[in-house]
């Protein structure tokens, strides 16, 4: 399995489709009483892309593109655009979006996250796959500049030149694609009308992939 470079030719439209999956194991005992086991850290997401109403151009490319990945084969970075900032949608991403974490004594790296808080309790999301130009470091406070302070590695890390002397609080916001694969090893192709040119549906299922 590898990772394919380009982004997938995969616009959203209406009826576009995203599900929020956790996985819990719930037993109960002879009292009626429920004992909850979360399986997983962080959650995993899939997506269903209804393309409809497409030129003959872009569902060639779509077409293309699955080849490339021959099916579920292989991964790719897909731009979820109903979330893909550590903001609300209709803001940019600041330096102090998220906090990921506080430093220990010569740390030097940290894993970029997104946090959601709600009843009193707060779930971390991993992101592995940041849009590097749009990364956004602060520590104690102080913007970052990547190269200079820090570098971005594989994976989502934060790498600090140096390390840290302790207790600095770092913060970060920045957008991120998340790295699926196609759900099955298929894909229907319907064409309406050919004129010059066919338009076409197609219907995509994709998968979070675990990094």
């Amino acid at each position: 399995m590898s990772h394919l470079t380009t982004l997938a030719p995969l616009e959203q439209s209406y009826g576009y489709g995203r599900r929020l999956m956790y996985r819990t194991t719930v037993v109960q005992a002879s009292s009626g009483k429920t004992y909850r086991n979360s399986l997983w850290e962080y959650p995993l997401h899939a997506f269903s892309l209804p393309l409809n109403n497409r030129a003959q151009s872009e569902l060639e490319q779509i077409e293309e593109y699955f080849h490339a990945a021959a099916g579920a084969g292989h991964t790719f970075d897909f731009l979820d655009r109903s979330e893909d900032r550590t903001c609300s949608l209709s803001d940019d991403p600041a330096d102090d979006d998220v906090i990921l974490g506080t430093a220990a004594a010569s740390q030097t790296d940290f894993q970029l996250i997104k946090t959601y808080a709600s009843g009193g309790r707060t779930q971390v999301r991993k992101i592995t796959r940041p849009i590097a130009s749009s990364v956004l470091i602060a520590k104690d406070g102080a913007p970052q500049t990547v190269t200079t302070h820090y570098t971005i590695e594989a994976g989502g890390i934060i790498r600090f030149n140096s390390g840290l002397s302790g207790g600095e609080v770092i913060t970060a916001g920045f957008r991120f694609y998340v790295p699926v694969a196609f759900a099955s090893d298929d894909v229907d192709i319907t064409i309406h009308n050919y004129s010059g040119g066919f338009i076409g549906d197609s219907a995509i299922q994709l998968l979070e992939v675990r990094e």
